[in-house]
């Protein structure tokens, strides 16, 4: 039996829009099926991997009132509360396994293409309420799936720190759509749809403080539902003028009433906000030798360059440093800049009469994206996450009017529907091989650096990183040209520096390795790292006493303390104070008894290095109080009471044993993934090497891969059985992976 005409509308007006919406979600669910297993990347590294404080749920209330535990890089501290939160139930759940962080990447962004698929519907519901009522309910899904499924939104979804940038659309994007329900006279609401739109905005300042800029959406969308309201009460167009009109019938008594707590809301964030977060911030985030003119004449460049990604975007580049950076007016790329955007406003002012929601998204996104791409110089001039949410909303502006245009024309000729039904579906299809191929960019440290290098994007941060992944495979000279390049480019850098005096550290060139030390010191004002650095360099060349300095000096700007209390420890130790050593080694034995369980060691071996065997007995014996079943600290002990000496094998270059040396550097330093590369490499010289698989067991129970760390420690016990600390391993592996 064949249902009606009249049946089958009723039918489908009823539940289009679930299915909608069941469509969007495993739309984006398959086009990022392939990313699960992707690395951290980036800033990730510092904000993730190393950062302790994701690591435990009880940090959740030091998110709130503490912004400099947001990454152990402090020069990138940050307030963004529910953000990290996040990152701490990922690690809850799954540790460092990428899986559950990634899903949570995929779920945020489907809740964004769920949020634009029902603002979509909203708008053309408002103001395209002539057109048919098939083209109002295929446009917004058409919309939402070009945006659910189109390769400028790959970045994002695959770099785990944008999630930043997805937590804060996602919450936006509701705050809106509820926003503009609560004060549509089309819809009779009750209060709870403004309490939600309130809820969601106060999440996304608690994300991100960029979110700040929606308080002049919800002015713009009180100043379109005025113009609605004269669209809908059929008003005859009487002047040029309507914009005006609108703008005056929008400031009264009941929009006071609806902006008052969004704006005590921002207020009572920014004061928080300025209580929190550290002073030096303004002057850590921006390029060298950009003044804040200089920036926003770049970025109104870097608005078209949005734009024309959206159009083409089969060769986006994920992280551009080479932008064009203009510093005059009379730049001939700002000159075209400039008239591209008068003749936006022409379009958007003579569309205005009938439709002001065109002008609506394109005032939104440009608020929306104006925190960081208007006057505030920030380090990069262009980058993907920050148009996620402003283009979606552009977008708007030239696909909705577009859409119904063609729909409407095409709507007499049947077979013109299938034609275009096809070109759409090809289209989609297209878009949706690019984003599942551009995702395979994001896999891997070395494909990302590889795209960008490719397409020509090469800064000192793409070289920089690149060289480091020649650095963990042991490939010195390749490291070392890619460092002096990213020099080039960046010759003040401290990250550069330290980088480049560990390899030369490597290279056994001493005097080179402390000059780049030094210059990295010297450079860097907020962060300990090069004092880390500098330090460790130090105690392997006997300088105890500097070394003690630099440790002592890096812990005032540690957000991590542990590695400035080993140094300080080990330094102690070098000098024979082994009651200074062990106050040290105790606050550290307090931090992370697992980790000093294998570190006592390698602090105790500086009083084989110096002679010092009495001292050395003395601290091992208090250090047996604390350990009295470690079979390290009791061989120890043990030797020390015959004055015996223990062999090293320190400084061998393109030894498996100096390998292993950069291997503990990288784990001393949170670096693990690139602390277990290096075992890798001393396996690679020496393969039945049982303390290289042993470190790479260490490194695997940090990353919280318990059943690599299984296979790595028992083929170390199988190497040599009587290896007390891969069986100590073992036993952790095989505890937490229960």
């Amino acid at each position: 039996m064949m249902l009606s005409i009249g049946g089958a509308k009723t039918f489908f007006q009823r539940v289009h829009w679930q299915v909608h919406i069941v469509f969007l979600v495993v739309v984006v669910f398959t086009v990022f099926s392939n990313n699960y297993d992707h690395e951290f990347l980036l800033d990730s590294s510092s904000v993730i991997e190393k950062n302790p404080f994701v690591r435990s749920l009880l940090y959740i209330p030091q998110y709130f009132t503490d912004a400099t535990i947001l990454t152990t890089n402090k020069a990138n501290s940050g307030y963004r509360p529910i953000l990290q939160t996040t990152f701490a139930f990922n690690y809850w759940i799954s540790g460092y396994d990428t899986w559950s962080w990634h899903l949570v990447q995929i779920i945020l962004h489907a809740f964004c293409v769920i949020g634009l698929y029902l603002v979509a519907s909203h708008l053309i519901e408002t103001f395209e309420a002539k057109a048919r009522s098939s083209t109002r309910q295929l446009v917004p899904l058409i919309v939402a799936t070009l945006f659910a499924i189109h390769p400028y939104t790959s970045g994002v979804v695959n770099y785990i720190y944008a999630r930043s940038s997805l937590l804060t659309a996602a919450f936006l994007i509701f705050s809106l759509l509820f926003y503009l329900r609560h004060i549509s006279f089309r819809i009779s609401t009750t209060r709870i749809t403004y309490y939600l739109s309130l809820m969601f905005f106060t999440a996304a300042l608690f994300t991100k403080v960029e979110a700040i800029a929606a308080l002049a959406i919800f002015m713009f969308a009180e100043i379109m539902e005025n113009a609605a309201f004269r669209i809908r009460g059929g008003n005859k167009v009487k002047s040029n003028f309507e914009i005006w009109s609108d703008l005056k019938s929008a400031f009264n008594k009941k929009v006071f009433n609806n902006l008052i707590f969004f704006l005590i809301a921002g207020g009572l964030y920014l004061v928080v906000w300025n209580m929190v977060v550290p002073d030096f911030l303004s002057t850590t985030r921006q390029q060298h030798n950009m003044t804040s003119w200089t920036y926003l004449l770049t970025q109104v460049t870097a608005c078209w360059y949005y734009i024309y990604n959206w159009f083409v975007p089969n060769s986006l580049i994920a992280h551009n440093e080479v932008f064009p950076i203009i510093r005059s007016i009379w730049n001939p790329l700002f000159i075209l800049a400039v008239a591209g955007w008068f003749a936006v406003i022409g379009v958007f002012g003579l569309s205005y009469q009938k439709r002001p929601y065109l002008a609506f998204l394109a005032i939104s996104s440009l608020a929306l994206i104006s925190p960081t791409s208007s006057f505030l110089p920030l380090a990069e001039m262009v980058n993907e996450h920050r148009p996620y949410l402003p283009i979606a909303l552009l977008s708007m502006t030239w696909l909705i009017p577009s859409l119904i245009y063609i729909f409407d024309k095409l709507d007499s000729k049947p077979w013109s529907k299938y034609l275009l039904i096809s070109t759409v579906i090809i289209f989609v299809t297209a878009l949706c091989g690019l984003t599942y191929e551009r995702n395979l960019t994001y896999k891997t440290k070395e494909s990302y650096y590889v795209d960008i290098i490719g397409k020509g994007g090469t800064g000192a941060l793409t070289l920089n990183n690149y060289a480091l992944i020649f650095m963990a495979r042991g490939e010195y000279e390749e490291a070392t040209s890619y460092f002096k390049k990213a020099l080039i480019d960046a010759p003040n850098w401290h990250v550069i520096h330290n980088n480049l005096g560990i390899v030369y550290r490597q290279k056994n060139l001493a005097d080179l390795s402390l000059k780049h030390f030094n210059l990295a010191v010297a450079e860097e004002h907020f962060s300990n790292t090069s004092l880390l650095y500098r330090g460790r360099h130090y105690l392997e060349a006997n300088h105890y006493k500097k070394a003690l300095v630099d440790f002592q000096q890096s812990l005032k700007f540690a957000v991590d303390t542990y590695p400035s209390n080993k140094g300080i420890a080990t330094a102690q130790a070098g000098l024979g104070q082994w009651k200074q050593s062990w106050e040290f080694s105790k606050i550290l034995f307090e931090t992370d008894k697992t980790l000093f369980e294998t570190d006592v060691s390698s602090i105790g071996q500086l009083f084989w290095k110096t002679k010092q065997f009495e001292a050395g007995l003395l601290y091992y014996s208090k250090a047996l109080e604390y350990l009295p079943n470690n079979i390290a600290v009791l061989r120890n002990i043990t030797a020390l009471e015959l004055g015996s000496d223990e062999p090293s094998a320190h400084d061998l270059v393109g030894t498996p044993e100096a390998f292993i040396n950069l291997s503990m550097d990288y784990y001393h330093l949170q670096e693990y993934e690139q602390s277990i590369q290096a075992s890798e490499r001393a396996l690679q010289i020496r393969p039945n090497y049982a303390l290289a698989y042993n470190n790479i067991c260490a490194g695997y129970i940090k990353l919280k891969k318990y059943s690599r760390a299984i296979d790595a420690c028992t083929t170390a016990i199988a190497i040599n059985p009587n290896m007390q600390r891969a069986k100590a391993n073992l036993n952790v592996a095989k505890n937490k992976s229960e």
